[in-house]
């Protein structure tokens, strides 16, 4: 996924593998989920998965996004490395 862009992910069909009946489910923009959680009244778990090397500014992003949706003090973030967790502190 690292190497689409977002319009390619965005025309992957993201429910077929599971069943029929989700064929043509997209794979829904950080932005569009937090809509979603914020309607919804939900707390989000983001996980960044991205590797250092191939993406140094995801935390800064993903904190960025949560600043747009008023979210950054009710959302809960994970990931396996610190120089990411530190990104997103750094940006909140």
């Amino acid at each position: 996924v690292h190497r689409l862009r977002t319009a390619a992910v965005r025309d992957v069909s993201a429910g077929a593998w599971f069943a029929p009946r989700f064929r043509g489910e997209r794979v829904p923009l950080l932005d569009e989920v937090l809509d979603l959680c914020n309607a919804a009244r939900v707390v989000p778990l983001i996980e960044i998965k991205s590797r250092w090397r191939r993406s140094q500014n995801a935390g800064r992003l993903v904190a960025a996004a949560l600043e747009r949706h008023a979210m950054s003090e009710r959302a809960a973030i994970i990931t396996r490395d610190a120089r990411r967790m530190a990104e997103v502190r750094l940006a909140a």
